[in-house]
């Protein structure tokens, strides 16, 4: 079976900060740091994972979506 890109979004730390990372072709690299969706919505933007159909799926760690710490 093919390997399929994921992102995952990791627990928020003290500062309300959750890191990014994008698995891709069986590695996981780091995309960044978001404090919001809006936030991991521009990432995903600037390193070309959006597309036509999506984003590839995401995998919420510590909460989904509305969860940000502070």
């Amino acid at each position: 079976m093919p390997d399929r890109t994921h992102i995952v979004v990791h627990p928020a730390t003290t500062d309300g900060g959750r890191a990014v990372t994008a698995h891709v072709y069986g590695e996981d690299r780091p995309v960044g740091t978001a404090y919001s969706f809006a936030e991991v919505v521009d990432m995903f933007r600037a390193a070309g994972l959006e597309t036509e159909k999506g984003w590839p799926p995401i995998r919420w760690q510590g909460g989904g979506p509305d969860a940000w710490g502070g």
